[in-house]
């Protein structure tokens, strides 16, 4: 693969980002370590549903969810994670996990809602990290 400006210039544009990336990789991780030794878990309802335009043709749809915590309030909070059309239907039951501290800091209990945040960041990362390996075989 060749690029449009030298070898050298790609390792110190992908360098720096690979490390930011990686620093937020960390972070994320670190965050949701910490929500997952804390957080309890409940049954909620999806009660709404609320979408959010990404721009002209994409539109994302993040589901309201009530759940009684485990000292017997009801907590009304928007899942972070959002998703298409038909993820959730208003009046379905699903797992969330909260933060017993700030109920509202809540998730589903889903592979989405645990691993995207992670997996964004570990791919923004391998980016430039493939790039600057790609312009380091260029040297040689």
């Amino acid at each position: 693969m060749t690029f449009p400006i030298p070898a050298f210039g790609v390792l110190v544009i992908c360098l720096p980002l690979t490390a930011a990336a990686l620093v937020w990789l960390a972070f994320a991780v670190r965050n949701q370590r910490r929500f997952m030794r804390r957080a309890l878990r409940a049954k909620g309802v999806v009660k709404s549903l609320r979408a959010r335009s990404l721009g002209r043709s994409s539109t994302l749809i993040f589901p309201v969810i009530g759940f009684v915590t485990d000292s017997g309030s009801m907590i009304s909070a928007e899942s972070r994670t959002g998703g298409s059309r038909g993820v959730y239907r208003v009046g379905q039951t699903v797992t969330v996990l909260y933060d017993p501290e700030q109920p509202s800091d809540m998730r589903i209990d889903s592979f989405s809602s645990r691993w995207v945040g992670i997996m964004i960041p570990a791919f923004v990362a391998l980016v430039p990290m493939v790039m600057a390996g790609l312009a380091v075989v260029g040297l040689k």
